[in-house]
């Protein structure tokens, strides 16, 4: 591991890491040639101490991938539960998709 890396994750896990330092490291991973040899979908960001939706435009827009962690996902799919369905901006191209048609969560069990 690089030790720059370990610094920030150990000032992450102390919640010392300013956000933008995160996004930083979260572009030069993803933008690195194993990275983008592996020609990811998305990103996902496991890390449920950081806030995400913030700077995930930012992120976004960096790597050219969409970018989500758990709790991003779990607001974007509360608020499709509820019948929201309204693009937010800035917080990312998952919330600017809609409900996906049929509802398959709300789909009768047998």
């Amino acid at each position: 591991m690089d030790p720059s890396a370990r610094t920030l994750r150990t000032r992450l896990e102390h919640g010392q890491a300013h956000p933008r330092e995160v996004v930083a490291t979260l572009a030069a991973t993803a933008l690195d040639a194993p990275t983008r040899a592996a020609r990811l979908d998305a990103v996902f960001v496991s890390c449920t101490s950081l806030r995400l939706a913030e700077n995930v435009a930012l992120i976004e827009a960096e790597v050219g991938i969409p970018v989500t962690s758990s709790d991003h996902a779990m607001a974007w799919h509360c608020l499709r539960l509820a019948g929201v369905n309204d693009a937010v901006p800035n917080a990312g191209r998952l919330f600017g998709c809609p409900t996906p048609s049929p509802h398959p969560w709300s789909a009768p069990r047998p």
